[in-house]
């Protein structure tokens, strides 16, 4: 992720691992959190470049990390405008000077993570702009049913203790699970329906590192359908551009949707009755829109 001062991210592809390369992981663990935090924020581009570059050509398995995207000065900037604010009036909420609230949304500084929640429940914030985090390694199913249920599915709604989560850090967290509770994998399409406006871009980049795509493919194919079952046909649409910008980078392989333990009949049972959805993105789940109606209404 590159960063300049007054713009949005911006991605630049992974170069692909050299083999047999090595790194000083003392140095790799700096530059990680480093890039994490956004304090290249007013670095030079080339170095930014070179940090990211060396990230990516050390010998590690690149589908244990994500690209993270940490709340910049912009997107305070923005929140304290959304809730009609003035500096001095949201440095005093937020507990920090004036002087610090203003290099932070200049961009002088990057953005503690600490401060990034005390902005999202001062000023707050819809999920959709919560900061885009690395997913805690193999999260329960009980973690993703209350933080759906944190989210408004009304599946978990009598789950009310969790914290709020950005909805694209929630679907690529629970489509890298090997094996989910039924009822959190029926709610994932909801997600896709209660919020089209999240990171796509964040989210598809990040599915592909895993190789997850088919997975969240054949969910936006679901909602699509569950959109277009309701009779919203603007969201539907909106849903099948994002089902279709995932064609190209389909995978071939056979996969299941967050369920790997499944036995070899259930298999040979499901290569047989799934949809025909399921069967263009290579995986065994019996999961269609139909099923869904009144968990969606």
């Amino acid at each position: 992720m590159v960063r300049k001062r007054g713009l949005e991210p911006r991605w630049i592809a992974p170069p692909a691992p050299k083999a047999g390369a090595s790194a000083n992981s003392a140095t790799f663990a700096y530059l990680l959190t480093s890039c994490q935090s956004g304090c290249y924020a007013n670095s030079r581009p080339r170095f930014k470049q070179a940090a990211l570059y060396f990230l990516f050509r050390v010998e590690m398995n690149i589908t244990n990390y994500v690209i993270l995207c940490a709340m910049t000065g912009s997107d305070m900037k923005r929140a304290r405008r959304a809730v009609d604010r003035t500096q001095a009036e949201a440095a005093a909420k937020l507990n920090v000077t004036q002087a610090y609230l203003s290099m932070l949304e200049r961009g002088r500084r990057p953005v503690p993570r600490k401060l990034e929640k005390r902005v999202a429940a001062a000023f707050k914030l819809p999920p959709t702009m919560l900061p885009l985090t690395r997913p805690a390694a193999k999260a329960s199913s009980n973690r993703f049913k209350a933080v759906l249920g944190r989210l408004g599915y009304s599946g978990f709604a009598y789950l009310k203790g969790a914290a709020r989560m950005n909805p694209a850090a929630l679907l690529l967290a629970a489509l890298d699970a090997e094996d989910l509770d039924a009822r959190v994998v029926e709610g994932l399409p909801w997600v896709a329906l209660r919020f089209p406006e999240l990171d796509w871009d964040w989210l598809a980049s990040n599915a592909k590192l895993r190789n997850r795509q088919n997975r969240l493919a054949f969910v936006v194919s679901v909602a699509t359908a569950a959109a277009r079952n309701s009779g919203d046909s603007a969201l539907a649409a909106t849903l099948d551009d994002r089902r279709n910008a995932l064609e190209k980078s389909r995978l071939a392989g056979e996969d299941t949707l967050c369920r790997q333990s499944m036995t070899q009949a259930e298999r040979r049972w499901l290569r047989v009755h799934r949809t025909a959805a399921a069967k263009h993105w290579n995986l065994l789940t019996d999961l269609s829109a139909e099923h869904l109606g009144q968990l969606y209404a």
